[in-house]
């Protein structure tokens, strides 16, 4: 036996149905008087539905909302052109320290290394820079 009264679908279901369906929703109206006026109300409304006309606009709806939507941007923006420039400053720069060891500093091994490091810890921070700005890009982009 159900506990609860009849959802709204349930009751429209069954009044579209003509009463034919699940035996648990005709055992719970026989005795709820809540749900019985409930359906009643359904049974009434059916017929209105039906006969009611389409509704119909005098304008042209897709129209309207298409002319509201913000036209989408094609391009880079600067934003993007500055963090692309950044990075290839960068790469510059890391080729020019690699072309300074190779160059001056081939046969002092020791220094060369502690340079190595010190633009691979660079090179590794320019990412991630570049990634956490590109992160705020995208939450700029979704508000």
């Amino acid at each position: 036996m159900r506990t609860g009264h009849l959802t709204h679908e349930e009751m429209q279901d069954w009044v579209m149905s003509d009463g034919q369906g699940a035996d648990e929703i005709g055992a719970h109206l026989s005795h709820c008087t809540a749900c019985q006026e409930e359906l009643a109300a359904y049974k009434l409304m059916l017929p209105m539905l039906e006969t009611m006309p389409a509704a119909a606009f005098d304008f042209d709806v897709a129209e309207m909302v298409l002319a509201n939507l913000p036209e989408r941007q094609v391009g880079v923006s600067v934003g993007m052109v500055m963090v692309y420039l950044m990075v290839g400053a960068g790469v510059l720069a890391g080729l020019g320290a690699l072309y300074v060891m190779t160059r001056y500093l081939a046969f002092n091994l020791v220094a060369g290394i502690g340079a190595i490091m010190i633009i691979s810890v660079l090179g590794f921070q320019i990412r991630e820079m570049v990634k956490q700005y590109q992160r705020q890009l995208r939450l700029l982009e979704h508000c």
